[in-house]
């Protein structure tokens, strides 16, 4: 019984040393962590998703992986990794906006909208006098 409780600590450990860990930091180009971006990592099928400090952290084994790193405004990048024995790896993907998505202040739409607001309130006594017989 003794070497049998032996031999399953061994497999245990000996399982733990031939996994290395991985740990990302996911910022934007102006250095500033992103929360919640997902890697995904085909090789495993596994996902995971950065914390507010825009950092997550995997035990994988030795390999080589790809990681599509993604968030909705920014644009995907995908990374490939080579894990040796014993590696402690440290990495920082930076994700850049995507011009699909952008600030809705500056839109041509909004701007002419706003043109259209602005003439329609400034007509709007004219158009107060020009109905007067009708009543609500």
């Amino acid at each position: 019984m003794k070497y049998l409780i032996h031999i399953i600590i061994l497999l245990l450990l000996s399982n733990y040393s031939w996994a290395q860990k991985l740990s990302v930091r996911i910022i934007d180009n102006s250095g500033d962590p992103i929360h919640a971006a997902t890697i995904y990592i085909p090789e495993i099928k596994q996902g995971l998703i950065s914390d507010i400090d825009g950092q997550l952290q995997i035990i994988l084994e030795e390999g080589t992986y790809t990681m599509n790193c993604f968030l909705p405004g920014y644009k995907e990048t995908k990374h490939r990794i080579s894990i040796s024995k014993d590696d402690k790896i440290n990495k920082e993907f930076v994700l850049k906006k995507d011009s699909l998505y952008f600030d809705n202040s500056h839109s041509k739409t909004d701007i002419l909208a706003n043109n259209i607001i602005k003439e329609s309130n400034s007509k709007a006594p004219e158009y107060d006098n020009a109905v007067q017989w009708y009543k609500a």
